[in-house]
Parts: C-alpha cells; structure tokens; sequence
C-alpha cells in the first residue's frame, strides 16, 4: 500500500486499548493540575515517520501560533494550559537519530512563529543550539504544552508514536465527535467525562457552581 500517512485516527479502532494507555491516575493527575479539573481528551493520532513526500522536519508552537487555543487560559481564578499533548512511543529508538525535538523554556516566551517557518526563524536568531531531541522508547510518555516550541526533526530510520490531545474542559480543537462506542469505552475506564464535547455557559465568567459547569473529570484511583 505504499507509506502510511503521516497522521492516522486509531482510538475508533479498539477504543478499549487506547484509552486504557491513559486511565493512568498519574498521568490523570497531572493533567489535572495543568488543564484543569474539567479537561477532556480533544482528539488522537498516530504519527509516523519518515512519511510520503518529506522527511519529518516541522518545527511550530509558541504562543503566537495557531489560533489562540494552545495558549494558557483563566478558568475559575487559576491559569491553566489550552492544550497537552501526550506522546507514547510505539517502538525503541533503535539508535535512529531524529524524531520529537523542542525548544526549552519557549512555552513561557514569545514566539510569534507558526508552522514551515519555525526552523529557519531559530536558525537566524541562533537558536538551534537549544533544541534538544530526547531518546524516547517503548515505555517512556512526552508531556509538553502545545504552547512550547516542538515538532520533528528529519529522522535516521522509521519511528511511530501516538499522540493525544487533551485541552482544558471549554476549548474544542478538532471538533469531531467521538462515536457511541468510544464514549462506552470511556466509560469503562472509569472516565465518563473525558470525552464529553467542549462546554460553554451564558456566565459572564467561569463559576464551579455545578448548575454551570460539568462534574470535574473522574480521575481513577
């Protein structure tokens, strides 16, 4: 059939199985305190490398990127981030080169950089001494803030990961509702809530009074 795509959609095909990889409290936890009580999984995706047509190289992130959801937002009085991705490898490194690079302490500064041109804008301010590529295999977890200056490198031999994003509980990203079966899945796993569409109230400003806002998040224990 060729290269596989670059991105594909897994989790309708064994819901069961993936959202098991998440139905970790820890990692629960943390999204947690960095989203929010009321965060929800937005979508997912398996990313491979090297795919048809490039080598993987795609830099972007930064505050000043995309249309505004990745930044941090003001829920109840406290300041979360808009979005978390979690990347679990599928296989070792393999002692291939290349694959998850970013750009350290960028979430916190002002990039106003988006997409192709990313590379190049580090390149001309000197900055590509900073990035750093860690050797990531089967069993490790990336956690980053989309707001932190991320993406691809051309890589050695091929690698494959999965990726899921998660977004605090009124941002909506892809917006493509999860099928009957997944939301069973979910169920299952003890988290009823995780992939319940964004909310929105008429409140001037962000209220946990229960009549406003959905039950936080059930983080299994």
């Amino acid at each position: 059939r060729g290269v596989p795509p670059r991105k594909f959609s897994f989790v309708e095909d064994n819901p069961e199985l993936f959202l098991s990889l998440i139905a970790v409290p820890q990692l629960l936890t943390l999204l947690a305190e960095v989203l929010g009580p009321y965060f929800r999984l937005d979508h997912a995706f398996c990313l491979q490398q090297p795919w048809a047509g490039g080598d993987g190289v795609n830099l972007h992130g930064g505050p000043g990127s995309g249309l505004g959801l990745h930044m941090f937002v003001n829920q109840a009085g406290a300041i979360y981030c808009g979005q978390i991705s979690v990347g679990i490898p599928l296989q070792d490194s393999g002692g291939f080169r290349g694959g998850l690079t970013y750009l350290p302490g960028s979430h916190r500064g002002e990039f106003p950089l988006q997409g192709g041109e990313v590379l190049p804008l580090l390149k001309q301010a000197g900055l590509t001494e900073r990035l750093l590529t860690p050797e990531l295999n089967m069993g490790d977890v990336a956690v980053f803030p989309e707001t932190l200056v991320h993406g691809a490198t051309a890589v050695s031999g091929p690698r494959r990961s999965l990726y899921f994003m998660f977004t605090a509980g009124h941002v909506c990203y892809r917006g493509v509702p999860f099928l009957p079966e997944v939301q069973a899945a979910a169920v299952q796993c003890g988290l009823p809530n995780l992939l319940q569409p964004a909310f929105v109230s008429d409140y001037p400003a962000w209220n946990d009074s229960p009549a406003v806002r959905r039950q936080p998040t059930v983080i299994p224990k």
